[in-house]
């Protein structure tokens, strides 16, 4: 995956080992309850498993829910300028795994020849697929 996003511009890849994601994910994904677990957490010293089992907080339940029906995410309240039905409409085609694309503009600098991001679905589209 990071050769394959290494010639894109501005795209950058990182790799975080899967606990340091799953409570990545319980903090974004987790509500006010996940509170007990985050002051438990800055007592000992960022020790997040004996955070989780002494708060008593479920990770797993805000982790790993079914969230394909759930009307509210915790950052909902921000408004980013997009719609849910657009987040809605994404999240299915996630699920059905489907590529979405961005439209594609005309490179006024470069006249017909094909833009770069042009370049770049035509590259990862045939691997994607």
């Amino acid at each position: 995956m990071k050769s394959l996003l290494a010639g894109i511009d501005n795209v950058y890849f990182n790799i975080k080992s899967e606990r340091h994601s799953f409570y990545q994910a319980l903090l974004s994904l987790g509500d006010r309850r996940v509170a007990a677990a985050i002051e438990v957490a800055e007592r000992n010293g960022g020790n997040w498993r004996a955070a989780v089992a002494e708060s008593g907080v479920d990770a797993a339940f805000y982790v790993f829910r079914d969230r394909s029906a759930d009307p509210v995410l915790p950052w909902d309240i921000i408004d980013g300028g997009l719609k849910d039905h657009f987040f809605r409409s994404e999240f299915d085609k996630a699920l059905r795994e489907e590529w979405t694309l961005a439209p594609h503009r005309a490179d006024k600098r470069v006249g017909s020849l094909p833009s770069e991001r042009q370049k770049d679905d035509a590259r990862l589209l045939p691997i994607l697929k």
